[in-house]
């Protein structure tokens, strides 16, 4: 097994100038600690937000949740996808406290709305309601989505955190149906503080309206191909939104000197010149969240000492009504210079690299179907052939790379293209695995999934 130097990363926190204790970290690190000297580089880098446990979800500090469960009972749902989505149902609602409010509605071809808004600790008649979940008729999904917020809307407070979770198993087929009608429903959802968490169930769910819809209300898309799965999916999605610990989350990253941002990795940054910066409506009890830059380090460094590349900057609010003062945490991460290029190549770090390739693979799965809707299947192969040998080289070179899977989920997207496939499951698939926890939109073309 080769051993690899890691970068050195300091980290610190403090609020209002004085250091001070805090549930958030942030750790940073460099794809390697020795770069070549005498010529540019190109250099990765891997932030990372680590999160403590939550306050007790009993005390003042628990954000009420208003939360409506809108549940696709269309005929395809028959059997094992609507069997599985009681169950969720049933599990999701055991993880609100009581103070928070539920509603549920099913929709076929038309809505109905089984459990109207009701406070947790009133909710006698749920089981009941659940098994009245039938599978037939189509799918009124853009009507469905506005009864849900309007059921919201009706109960929401200046404190409460709005979510619609919406099941569904295929395509909408009553009803507005088009991209732009769900791009601009997501929209006003999201204007209006209403979030939508979308799970796709199955394999024939429409990913690119399920996740237009979570992005643009700054919610978070996520796949249940197999139906046993469902229940922990959503029970784990509501249990974060329970679970909040801070909000209005800022993280820049500034790199010294004239290296210059080339491009942010698997999540959509706000980019200048030298720095980059990246926000999140809330961060999450226990949650590890990584974002990563691709940047140019110019050539010609001194040898010899370690210098800092980087510095990065996170500051948020608590959730705690009491805390007045935004937190703010402090890292910075250093690298050295020399002339040898087979120093550089053995300091390595395997563990942001092949994060580094994991974010490659999904944005280059989305560029290049959408270079495919756009016509251009020459180029949409051309790069995903390549990056799929890049990788090939690399997992010959460290026995430890384990890029294996996303060498499969490329090869599978090339099949996809070839035989004239506008839509991969592997583009869902992927992308989740990315954004568990993205509350903002990833960039370029839609794909999210567990």
């Amino acid at each position: 097994m080769r051993r690899l130097s890691i970068a050195f990363v300091t980290v610190f926190a403090f609020s209002t100038g004085l250091l001070a204790e805090t549930p958030v970290g942030l750790e940073l690190g460099l794809d390697r600690a020795i770069y070549r000297r005498l010529s540019s580089n190109t250099a990765y880098l891997k932030a990372t937000i680590k999160t403590g446990e939550s306050p007790d979800l009993k005390s003042e500090q628990h954000r009420p949740l208003n939360i409506a469960f809108a549940v696709d009972s269309s005929g395809s749902m028959e059997g094992e996808k609507l069997d599985a989505a009681k169950n969720a149902i049933r599990e999701a609602i055991l993880v609100l406290s009581s103070s928070d409010r539920v509603s549920l509605l099913a929709y076929g071809s038309e809505i109905e709305t089984l459990i109207p808004s009701t406070a947790v600790d009133q909710l006698t008649l749920a089981d009941p309601a659940i098994e009245n979940l039938l599978a037939e008729g189509g799918s009124a999904l853009f009507d469905a989505i506005e009864a849900a917020a309007n059921e919201l809307r009706s109960h929401a407070t200046p404190d409460s955190t709005n979510l619609i979770a919406l099941i569904s198993d295929g395509k909408a087929n009553k009803g507005p149906r088009e991209s732009d009608d769900f791009i601009r429903l997501g929209t006003e959802l999201g204007s209006s503080g209403i979030s939508l968490t979308a799970i796709g169930l199955g394999d024939k769910y429409d990913e690119e309206t399920l996740y237009q819809l979570a992005s643009t209300s700054g919610g978070i898309f996520r796949s249940a191909r197999n139906p046993a799965k469902l229940p922990s999916i959503l029970k784990e999605e509501i249990s974060k939104l329970n679970r909040a610990i801070a909000k209005d989350a800022v993280l820049e990253i500034v790199f010294v000197g004239t290296s210059r941002v080339e491009k942010s990795l698997g999540r959509a940054a706000e980019i200048e010149r030298r720095s980059a910066r990246f926000r999140f409506d809330h961060l999450y009890a226990l949650q590890e969240l990584s974002v990563a830059l691709q940047a140019e380090l110019p050539a010609d460094r001194a040898t010899g000492h370690r210098q800092r590349i980087a510095r990065a900057t996170l500051t948020y609010s608590p959730i705690d009504k009491d805390s007045k003062e935004p937190v703010v945490i402090e890292a910075d991460v250093r690298a050295s210079f020399v002339d040898s290029g087979r120093s550089s190549y053995r300091s390595i770090d395997l563990d942001v690299l092949r994060t580094i390739c994991v974010f490659q693979v999904a944005d280059s799965i989305r560029e290049a179907f959408s270079l495919f809707d756009d016509g251009n299947q020459k180029q949409a192969l051309k790069d995903l052939r390549n990056l799929a040998r890049q990788l090939r080289i690399l997992e010959s070179d460290f026995e430890d790379m384990r890029v294996g899977s996303q060498i499969a989920a490329l090869n599978r997207a090339i099949a996809d293209i070839e035989s004239g496939k506008n839509s991969a499951i592997e583009q869902t698939a992927l992308t989740n695995t990315l954004y568990p926890r993205t509350l903002v939109a990833p960039p370029s073309k839609p794909a999210a999934a567990e």
